[in-house]
């Protein structure tokens, strides 16, 4: 039974995503050994770690899957079984590349998107109720 491209495509890229989660999970959890402020700082450094290295990861492998794909399109194969596994294979890391590297920076913009993502910025102060409105009630 041959697979088609876009079948060996997505193996590859599951293969990979399963990976990526299993290392993220870990990345993510507290450590129990530690007070919470302490775990905490661990994880949140760690997490900054891991999306820092996922981005340059996924442009790498990206970029290196797409020069493959340029060096293979002339290179003759044995068989057009081979070829579609080899072509495949490459895509699939290359489009794991792209969409880790998209995902890692729409977590790293959903961050700073936040007020005082820096812990240096000011904090707008809350809104001070109306005082007319209370008067009327009274």
């Amino acid at each position: 039974m041959a697979l088609s491209p876009t079948t060996v495509k997505f193996l590859v890229m599951g293969l990979l995503s399963i990976g990526w989660l299993a290392y993220y999970r870990r990345d993510m959890r507290l450590e129990d050994s530690q007070p919470f402020h302490v775990a905490a700082d661990r994880r949140d450094r760690r997490k900054a770690r891991f999306y820092f290295l996922s981005v340059w990861s996924g442009l790498a492998a990206a970029f290196l899957s797409f020069l493959c794909l340029e060096a293979l399109a002339s290179v003759p194969f044995e068989s057009a079984v081979t070829r579609d596994w080899v072509l495949g294979s490459i895509r699939g890391v290359g489009f794991f590349g792209l969409i880790i590297a998209g995902f890692a920076w729409s977590q790293v913009g959903l961050r700073v998107s936040q007020p005082n993502s820096d812990d240096k910025s000011l904090l707008p102060l809350p809104e001070p109720p109306d005082d007319r409105r209370t008067r009327s009630r009274r």
